[in-house]
């Protein structure tokens, strides 16, 4: 088979050091960094690479890469991972202090048919890595949403795509070569969709209606740039779902600044949402339906893997607008 051969310094086993706290970029660093003595250098691809790119919003455990090429000399392979850590099992790489598996996943890096030849580089602190770039993660995670009805890849499309620079018009020429046969009309649906949480769709959203609040618990103490995001996610997910929340709203509206942080706990952010509509509601009514708004949050909150908890409870307050 053909190997790739990459003139870059080789890890010695002494030199790596993997254990509980090591990062999913680290470890996937060091198992390049080691291939790489043998003329293999990986590519990692799947969820994996979606962690790497936005580690805030989806985290991985397992660590898919794959070898361009193939692999030609298995127990080769098995030596080098043994030599930082790993042993096969069950077809599975497995360290005993870290808990990210290592998975080969066969060659070549593909996206449902797209065959995928130019990758992001990463620095880790083994060295270079190569990883599936922001643009084709987004895609990869569309392809899992639409062919495996998985709608936590699409969530993972829409973090990676708020936070890193993706090329849309890639993304929507993807989808359009994808959208053949059962699946056409899902693609295109997904593309919808994802375009609607970036904010890109011209629909108008009326200033009436009324603004409230809602707190929101992370799993670790944020920085402003997380909770920000954040905020605006949970903003962009209602907006989507208003329609099963109640049909009296017309949208949610993002105005900033859409998060503040807890003066008491520093793992906790109030979210403003200014929730539209042009029906003229009693105040009982608005109560409601910042009450709704609150429980559909908390029934969703696996869509938000950084956040532990929705802790209000009864009615947050309520001020009307427009």
């Amino acid at each position: 088979m053909h190997r790739v051969v990459v003139r870059a310094a080789r890890v010695k086993r002494s030199e790596v050091t993997i254990d509980e706290a090591t990062s999913l970029r680290d470890v996937a660093g060091a198992v390049a960094a080691t291939l790489r003595g043998i003329d293999h250098d990986p590519v990692v691809v799947g969820g994996s690479a979606a962690t790497i790119h936005a580690p805030e919003a989806y985290r991985s455990r397992d660590i898919d890469v794959v070898v361009i090429g193939g692999i030609d000399d298995d127990a080769a392979v098995i030596e080098r991972m043994a030599s930082i850590g790993y042993v096969l099992r069950s077809g599975m790489f497995i360290h005993e202090r870290s808990p990210y598996t290592i998975d080969f996943v066969p060659s070549p890096v593909a996206i449902r048919g797209d065959v995928i030849s130019n990758f992001a580089r990463v620095q880790t602190a083994y060295g270079c890595l190569r990883v599936l770039d922001p643009t084709d993660v987004v895609c990869d995670r569309l392809n899992k949403y639409v062919a495996y009805e998985d709608p936590d890849a699409f969530e993972v499309a829409v973090a990676v795509a708020r936070l890193k620079a993706v090329d849309m018009q890639r993304v929507g020429a993807f989808i359009e070569r994808q959208s053949v046969g059962v699946f056409a009309q899902g693609f295109q649906a997904g593309l919808a969709r994802l375009v609607r949480r970036l904010g890109a769709g011209t629909r108008e959203v009326s200033r009436i209606g009324f603004a409230t609040a809602v707190r929101v618990r992370f799993a670790n103490v944020p920085d402003d740039d997380t909770a920000e995001i954040t905020a605006r996610g949970i903003l962009a997910l209602l907006d989507e779902d208003r329609r099963e929340i109640d049909p009296v709203i017309d949208g949610v509206i993002v105005r900033s600044p859409s998060a503040r942080r807890s003066e008491e706990e520093a793992d906790l952010i109030t979210v403003f949402v200014w929730i539209a509509t042009t029906r003229d509601l009693a105040p009982v009514d608005r109560f409601a339906l910042a009450d709704a708004t609150v429980t559909h949050l908390r029934s969703r909150l696996a869509m938000f893997p950084e956040l532990v908890d929705v802790p209000d409870v009864g009615t947050p307050p309520v001020t009307t607008i427009g």
